[in-house]
């Protein structure tokens, strides 16, 4: 099982000081974690689908953003979750529904790619979608973010027969307005907490951990 980190050069103090350790602290082998790092400045679109090109082996691939904490037992449920697209996150003001476990493509939490399983042939599938409709999903490509929208309209629009599970309680948190802010929405004046996280005092924990940084 692979881990691929999602990053950008002003986060990389986060990933290589707290988020890495954190995850080799579980077991997890360092070889098996991988970091994509934009370090020119390609933006959050670009820089997942380039991510995504490189998913060329077979297997499935863990995707992680460089501003989440993960749980007290993330390296055991990560190795163990199901098989095909799997949702670790999820943020109440974003969704419509807020169903967990094994369910529908319909059902599959739109805010979810700050921990997210996507089998390889899917992701590089993904990008070869996106290059075939460019111009129908201009709107939203021009735009240089909203991976997470694009990638669930493609599920929706070509394998809408495919299951996917939801995962509570979730494999992370969403901890960016502790390292920073938002790189991508400035204005966003609330918190995307993960509607299912269970484990506070690992955010209490980092915070103590944070303040001598």
């Amino acid at each position: 099982m692979k881990y691929m980190i999602h990053a950008c050069p002003n986060r990389m103090w986060y990933v290589g000081d707290y988020l890495i350790p954190s995850m080799l602290a579980q077991g997890i082998n360092k070889g098996n974690i991988i970091v994509w790092n934009d370090t020119e400045g390609a933006g959050n679109l670009a820089s997942c689908l380039a991510s995504f090109s490189s998913c060329k082996e077979e297997g499935e691939t863990w995707h992680l953003q460089d501003d989440v904490v993960i749980c007290h037992d993330f390296a055991e449920r990560t190795a163990s979750a199901p098989e095909g697209i799997v949702c670790g996150f999820c943020v109440e003001r974003y969704e419509d529904t807020v169903i967990t476990g094994e369910t529908y493509t319909k059902y599959m939490w739109q805010s979810s790619f700050q921990c997210i399983k996507i089998p390889n042939y899917l992701a590089v599938e993904f990008t070869e979608w996106i290059e075939r409709e460019k111009h129908r999903l201009q709107d939203h490509i021009s735009t240089g973010k909203r991976d997470d929208l694009l990638f669930r309209i493609f599920i929706l629009e070509e394998h809408f027969s495919m299951s996917v599970y939801n995962m509570a309680p979730h494999l992370v948190d969403h901890i960016d307005w502790l390292i920073g802010g938002s790189v991508i929405n400035d204005g966003r004046g609330f918190l995307p907490r993960g509607m299912f996280w269970e484990d506070e005092e690992i955010i209490e924990d980092l915070k103590q951990k944070l303040a001598g940084h």
